[in-house]
């Protein structure tokens, strides 16, 4: 499978150009087992046992031109911050264009056992599981190749950031592995692994009991209580006297596509990843880079929650109550005012409660319509890669100088909260059609963010800058915003097998600007506009969907350095996926994605 991103850098002048390529080899192997067991009329008791491992290297090759020290000689256009959006190169440029490609071994193993049980007593259902699963893996080895690629004449011509994407024109966009410059070798510095583990052992139960009190049909209530633990590493590596260096045809064969029309040198990832653990004596867990990749985080969550079923003539619904407590910490080295990180551990903690209502009714307007009415306090918890209290140093010695940054986790992350209400309609013109509108408001009280101080002295000088100035990147939890917006849906079937879906949501999303570091009052990942379309096809032994899904425009914003913050375009894919019977107990499913190679920029 190949992926294909183009990315940027307008920090401060229209200073590189990065064309990028992503291939990556997948193979998954998964056993399931699963038993189930009636001892009486009333009780049943199930076990899940999962068992999967999963290899996925990748190989993510880019390719810069590398412009000199006087930008402003051959920048022919600026916008009002003075950032260069028009840049003109000439063929007695100084250099060539440099690339890289970063090849890593990845894998996963993971293990889950799951036992459940229902009894059903005279006035009385109850049910619950409790299990566990844990999973290791992540990146069993990070290399690097780095490279000249080409002539100063092959990157002659003009770079154009003036419009919504940048459009690159330049003398040569085929390169292969006759273009190299010199002999390669895996980069000393770039050797590394990255190994993660997470495990949750959990426990729940629920209880209904069917009730008469008027309107009240039932009540229902339980308990869940779940431990969950997460560590990453970071594991630097001890070299050999003499590293691999070997000519370019031996690590790159035949070429790929990297959109926009360029085409670069196709790595050979088993060669790479080879001679990457070729190089390596042993792996290293007490320098600073260790030290700074390692993170513990411990979340231990309870909840209880009783809900109470109602209906009266015409109308339905749920009214309920959840009370949830979170617990965590996380252990990291602390790194000092200069550049040191300690000998010993630290340790951070939180936890906070929350209370969370939540009401459903469904009125019966005309037999074909009903109404809809929800409100609700609802929550979500921070993500594990952001709750991690060390200082992580990303773009520390990995050739490339000025996306020097700290990263500071934070274990006392709030959760994403708010208060929500939806209003729909639904009309039923058919046995097997609907047509429904919904009006949704959401109001934001928390959710997080990242703030950002550039320029800052941290103590620790990179090597490819040459000096101490950090962009200092700390998780934090930001306040206010409000999303509310329209959601349309149209579906019919027809008796020969054909049908439809159509979904349209129209959203207007806002938050304070000074939870942003860029001061754009947009939230993150929402787009204005989105739509999904489905066609389908259905007998009794075959069937077949195609579905179109797409979005507008969207803000993304990542750690500052490399990516930064900045607008995605709008993205759409064309998705296929069909089912044969043969038998009845035997099935055969095709499923192809993004058929029109949409790329994603």
């Amino acid at each position: 499978r190949r992926h294909t991103r183009f990315s940027r850098d307008w920090s401060s002048d229209v200073c590189s150009s990065d064309l990028t390529t992503f291939q990556q080899d997948r193979e998954r192997t998964a056993i399931n087992a699963a038993f189930q067991y009636r001892p009486t009329e009333n009780l049943e008791l199930g076990l899940n046992i999962m068992s999967l491992e999963l290899s996925a290297n990748n190989a993510n090759t880019s390719l810069f031109a590398i412009f000199p020290d006087d930008k402003a000689a051959a920048c022919e256009q600026t916008n009002a911050s003075g950032t260069c959006t028009f840049y003109r190169r000439t063929a007695d440029d100084a250099n060539p264009g440099w690339a890289q490609t970063w090849a890593r071994a990845g894998s996963m193993t993971s293990d889950t056992v799951d036992f459940d049980f229902k009894y059903v007593g005279e006035n009385f259902e109850v049910e619950g599981r409790f299990g566990n699963t844990q999973s290791d893996g992540g990146t069993d080895l990070t290399a690097n190749y780095g490279f000249w690629l080409g002539t100063p004449a092959d990157f002659a011509g003009t770079y154009d950031a003036t419009g919504d994407v940048i459009k690159i024109d330049i003398a040569n966009k085929e390169f292969d592995a006759s273009d190299f410059n010199g002999d390669l070798s895996p980069a000393g510095w770039a050797l590394k692994k990255q190994p993660n583990s997470d495990e949750e052992t959990y426990a729940q139960v629920d209880f209904t009991f069917p009730v008469d009190f008027g309107a009240i049909t039932a009540v229902k209530t339980g308990l869940r209580w779940a431990d969950h633990e997460v560590t990453q590493e970071t594991w630097g590596a001890n070299l050999i006297d003499s590293l691999p260096v070997k000519s370019a045809d031996a690590y790159y064969s035949g070429t790929v596509s990297s959109g926009a029309g360029f085409t670069l040198p196709a790595p050979n990832l088993d060669a790479m990843i080879a001679d990457g653990y070729a190089s390596i004596a042993s792996f290293d867990n007490t320098s600073a880079v260790y030290k700074s990749g390692y993170g513990t985080i411990q979340e231990e969550n309870f909840a209880m929650y009783v809900m109470a079923d109602f209906e009266g003539e015409a109308f339905r619904g749920n009214v309920g109550l959840r009370y949830v407590s979170t617990d965590a910490e996380s252990d990291y080295y602390d790194l000092d005012a200069n550049g040191n990180y300690a000998a010993g551990l630290s340790t951070d903690k939180a936890d906070y409660d929350e209370v969370l209502p939540s009401v459903n009714i469904a009125f019966d307007i005309a037999q074909d319509v009903i109404l809809r009415v929800s409100a609700a306090q609802v929550m979500s918890r921070a993500n594990y890669a952001d709750m991690f209290s060390a200082s992580t140093l990303a773009g520390y010695n990995d050739g490339t100088s000025g996306n020097e940054v700290l990263k500071k986790g934070n274990i006392g992350l709030e959760p994403f909260k708010a208060t929500q209400a939806d209003f729909g309609i639904e009309y039923y013109f058919d046995s097997d059609a609907m047509f429904s509108a919904t009006y949704f408001i959401k109001d934001i009280s928390s959710f997080t963010k990242t703030d950002q101080v550039l320029n800052q002295s941290i103590g620790i000088i990179d090597n490819d800058s040459g000096v101490d100035s950090w962009t200092i990147a700390t998780m934090g939890t930001g306040s206010g915003g409000e999303i509310q917006g329209i959601e349309l849906q149209l579906q019919d079937g027809f008796d020969n097998g054909l049908g439809y879906q159509v979904n349209y949501t129209l959203v207007d999303s806002s938050a304070p600007s000074e939870n942003f570091p860029d001061g754009v009052s947009q939230f993150t990942d929402s787009s204005d506009h989105t739509v999904n379309l489905v066609g389908y096809y259905e007998t009794d032994d075959f069937n077949v969907r195609v579905a179109y899904n797409w979005r507008s425009e969207y803000m993304i914003r990542e750690l500052p350095g490399f990516y930064g913050n900045r607008e995605h375009q709008d993205y759409g894919t064309l998705d296929l996926s069909a089912k044969y019977s043969i038998t009845d107990s035997l099935d055969v499913t095709f499923e192809a994605v993004n058929l029109t190679e949409e790329d994603s920029i």
